[in-house]
């Protein structure tokens, strides 16, 4: 419920009176970190996931949902497609492993979900679930080609309704 959220339009706190979707077409693009500590994560996207695409189905939405894991890597683990039953599938597979050490490639993976095949005509929301920081260019690292400020301006420039579900961060390099 909007207890749960919190909504920030360029950089202001919003409040949330009510939410309505009234596309036609969507393009929902899952960005997920798969390191270890996202376990109780995986388990409840899977329970989320399918509520959510039945939801789309019942309103007869033109939907493609396509799923991007990250940890110190990026991959794509499912391209857009418009089977809902093949992204639960793949959000089913999912399984955390690995990781250990903060930060992960949170930025690149927003960045190659940037280059999916995302329709110009539809609608396009990226989910972005982790519970660390990213890392970002020149930190030290060698993990990351992004900072903060390009993959947020990149993110504006293509339309896409942007839903991080992190903890909040006072510090999240590479401005």
């Amino acid at each position: 419920n909007k207890e749960n959220f919190t909504v920030y339009e360029e950089g202001k706190q919003v409040d949330i009176d009510a939410f309505d979707f009234r596309a036609s077409s969507l393009d929902l693009v899952f960005i997920f970190d798969d390191t270890g500590s996202m376990s109780d994560e995986i388990d409840g996207a899977k329970r989320g996931i399918t509520k959510l695409t039945n939801a789309v189905a019942d309103r007869n939405i033109d939907a493609q949902y396509g799923l991007v894991s990250f940890k110190d890597d990026v991959e794509v683990d499912q391209r857009l497609t418009s089977d809902a039953d093949q992204i639960k599938h793949k959000i089913d597979h999912l399984s955390a492993s690995g990781g250990g050490d903060y930060p992960e490639a949170n930025f690149d993976a927003i960045e190659e979900a940037l280059g999916l095949n995302l329709r110009k005509d539809a609608e396009t929301v990226f989910v972005d679930i982790t519970d660390a920081i990213s890392h970002f260019r020149n930190d030290g690292s060698g993990y990351s080609d992004y900072l903060l400020k390009e993959v947020a301006s990149d993110l504006n420039e293509a339309g896409i309704t942007f839903i991080s579900i992190a903890p909040d961060r006072d510090q999240e390099g590479g401005e």
